[in-house]
């Protein structure tokens, strides 16, 4: 009976550290425009979290958000986003496979690391006003 106990004891503790592993958390993916007409403006809370990464190292005056989406990570699958693109994700934070696609046509295939908080900027497209920038957040 003393060995039902302890075995059922240490299941218990077993399954509790396995559900206790932190999860790698989510990809949320953004679609941008970056442009330089009129003076410069803030997005508000949409952009806030990568707006300032965005004006430090991109020649753009202006961001706006054209549409988003999200993966859970491990990602395996895709985000299909406004303007016919879609980004294509699988792997872990320190090895995810991305590819980006416009008008059903593969523009980038490329491996990225990521890390929590920190945005990617992936690549972008030529747009009417500059360019659409992807960038990745990992929550």
């Amino acid at each position: 009976m003393k060995f039902i106990a302890i075995s059922a004891g240490v299941l218990l503790l077993l399954a509790t550290q396995v559900e206790a592993r932190p999860r790698q958390g989510g990809l949320n993916i953004r679609l941008v425009e970056a442009y330089n007409e009129g003076s410069a403006s803030s997005q508000g809370a949409a952009l806030r979290d990568i707006e300032s990464m965005l004006r430090r190292n991109l020649p753009y005056r202006n961001f706006r958000l054209v549409s988003s989406g999200s993966l859970s990570v491990p990602a395996n699958g895709m985000v299909k986003l406004d303007r016919d693109v879609t980004v294509r994700c699988s792997g872990t934070l320190n090895n995810m496979s991305v590819v980006l696609e416009r008008k059903r046509k593969m523009a980038l295939q490329t491996r990225v690391r990521l890390s929590p908080g920190r945005p990617f900027i992936v690549g972008g497209f030529p747009s009417e006003r500059g360019k659409l920038l992807v960038v990745l957040v990992v929550r």
